[in-house]
């Protein structure tokens, strides 16, 4: 019989519909006989986990061992009435027919070879431990695992099926949730402007470029006294532009300056894709100019300030719709 195929086992471990057939199958006395032996046999393959790690090889070879004789009693149907009744080789065919289904007859002869092997008189003393011992302890604790993986459904009731059942469900929600989060996260580039200028007044952080950018028309950039020169916005990432709004400045409350000429400059991939001209009137109540773009992939939005009302220059805002 080939082995199950990875689509069948991933339903499998989900929907437990197999062991829900198997729990429906086996009557109570059974099932809790069975619980009995893989809980038996689990705790004997702990303790002989233990001393096999600390040294106490000769033993912990034994504890493996007894531990996959309970688990097979359990296989075979012995029950658990002593623990030397039924020795697992007598118990071959009634093992073979439970294993038959989950098992392919590759693993099947292996495990019989692994019985086969342990049926032969163990090490008394860890100094009569050889490589080839710890080699048949390993297979004995996987030999143990397999056969336990198998009948362990047989041993559970309806309702803990059904908590199971849920309980893996509701983990794999939780880890595609979180998955689905992480990936979101590292494909998501952070949305952000940057403002810098050619120069601004007396390198006042109260007149720095990034005023323009602040959403609040009661700041300004400015440039120096008597001189020209450029805002730029930098966009991260890229994006698709609508429209430029531009407020003036006036310098309140001393109403000293704004921008008269300007040039806006419009770059897509670090080329200038489209320039607009235009000029402000002097008014000491300035409001939103709107200047149509409709253009992709905008990187930088440059306003160059080629002459000015009185004093000087500056900006309020700089808004990209």
């Amino acid at each position: 019989m080939s082995a199950r195929p990875l689509l069948a086992r991933v339903v499998e471990f989900f929907t437990l519909k197999d062991a829900l057939r198997a729990a429906e199958g086996v009557p109570e006395r059974t099932r809790s006989a069975l619980a009995e032996r893989l809980a038996l046999g689990r705790q004997r393959a702990d303790c002989a986990d233990i001393l096999w790690t600390n040294g106490h090889t000769a033993e912990g070879l034994s504890l493996a061992l007894a531990a996959l004789d309970a688990t097979v009693e359990g296989a075979s149907g012995e029950g658990a009435e002593g623990e030397a009744a039924g020795e697992p080789r007598d118990a071959w065919e009634r093992l073979r027919e439970a294993l038959l289904s989950h098992m392919d007859r590759i693993e099947l002869d292996d495990l019989r070879d692994v019985l086969r092997r342990a049926e032969g008189p163990l090490p008394k003393t860890d100094r009569d431990v050889s490589p080839a011992h710890a080699e048949l302890f390993a297979e004995l604790v996987r030999a143990r695992t397999r056969i336990d993986r198998v009948l362990a459904p047989r041993a559970l009731t309806k309702r803990a099926i059904g908590f199971s059942r849920a309980l893996r469900v509701g983990a794999a929600i939780l880890v595609l949730v979180g998955v689905a989060l992480a990936l979101a996260l590292a494909l998501r580039r952070p949305s952000a402007m940057f403002a810098s200028a050619s120069a601004f007044f007396e390198q006042s952080p109260r007149f720095a470029p990034e005023m323009a950018i602040d959403g609040s028309a009661t700041t300004s950039w400015l440039l120096p006294d008597g001189a020209t020169g450029w805002l730029e916005v930098s966009l991260s990432p890229p994006r698709h532009v609508d429209r430029v709004r531009l407020l003036n400045t006036t310098n309140p409350p001393w109403s000293d300056r704004a921008t008269r000429d300007y040039r806006l400059e419009l770059y897509a991939h670090g080329a200038l894709a489209r320039t607009l001209d235009g000029s402000f009137e002097w008014t000491d109540a300035p409001s939103f100019v709107d200047r149509d773009v409709g253009l992709d992939d905008i990187d930088r939005v440059r306003f160059v300030v080629r002459s000015f009302h009185r004093v000087g220059a500056g900006l309020a805002e700089l808004q990209i719709d």
